[in-house]
């Protein structure tokens, strides 16, 4: 059926996705979070719990609480949640679902400049991680990240609640405002700045790309090692030199630039054995 193709379309599900758990209308009117039985619900995207309209959690939000708390542990929820989505599609969610990441390539839109990125701000993100999700909540008891870092939290929480708040502002308000226009402005000339540089749960889903039931599958066999593919890839990354890379999005991008079509996105058994065929 012909409709269906509109949901084929990677800007579609990434739209009705992020309107979809963000639809509390009443939260934007009243200036008031959900707090609704599906609140308890995390999803593996970056999408602020304080956001008037967010019909779920934030699995960082929710690991960093379960770290800080009286009673220090780990939420095997939470844990088990990152863990099953990361083992049936590694960062397909980022590339697919985030709000976020939604976000980050809308403004990329706005400008046909794309600049490389030194491999070193990438590494960046895995000190976050360590940093600001786990060691910091520790020390300071409270959402480290959530509170100095996360630009999602400012654009959706900060910015929306900010006319209701009858408390001056302080430093920290504008410090993250900042971050969200710095961020924001890079997005504009680097692609997924946010999610390459800084973002905890694309590091942690990045984690089982390799992994992963649902992965991509390149025909060496057919590969011609054009670079077509690195060309329109948001995260910069030659996919035929490392289909598992940690960076990948899942974005699909790729595909259809391949002047070859030598790939594919496939379930991991299969994959194993199209290797088989081409190595025997």
């Amino acid at each position: 059926m012909k409709w269906l193709s509109f949901f084929k379309k990677r800007f579609w599900r990434q739209l009705l996705f992020s309107i979809g758990i963000n639809s509390n209308i009443k939260g934007f009117i009243e200036a008031a979070p959900f707090q609704g039985e599906s609140k308890g619900l995390c999803l593996p995207v970056l999408n602020c719990y304080s956001c008037p309209g967010a019909l779920t959690s934030c699995p960082l939000g929710s690991l960093q609480y379960m770290i800080y708390s009286q009673a220090r542990h780990i939420s095997l929820l939470v844990l088990g949640l990152l863990g099953s989505a990361g083992l049936l599609a590694g960062r397909w969610y980022c590339g697919h679902l985030c709000p976020f990441g939604f976000y980050q390539d809308l403004l990329k839109k706005i400008s046909s400049i794309s600049l490389g990125l030194p491999r070193f701000f990438i590494l960046i993100r895995y000190i976050i991680l360590g940093l600001f999700i786990v060691i910091l909540p520790l020390v300071l008891l409270k959402p480290a990240f959530c509170t100095y870092i996360c630009p999602a939290g400012t654009l959706e929480g900060g910015l929306t609640l900010v006319w209701s708040l009858n408390i001056p502002l302080g430093l920290l308000y504008f410090w993250k405002v900042g971050l969200l226009i710095a961020y924001s402005g890079l997005s504009v000339v680097i692609p997924r700045f946010f999610c390459r540089t800084t973002c905890p749960l694309g590091t942690i889903l990045g984690f089982f790309n390799r992994i992963s039931l649902y992965t991509i599958h390149v025909d060496m066999g057919r590969c011609v090692s054009c670079g077509a593919c690195r060309s329109v890839c948001p995260v910069d990354i030659n996919i035929s030199e490392d289909p598992g890379s940690e960076e990948c999005i899942r974005c699909g991008d790729c595909l259809p630039a391949c002047p070859v079509s030598c790939i594919s996105f496939t379930p991991l058994l299969k994959k194993k054995g199209a290797f088989n065929e081409v190595s025997s």
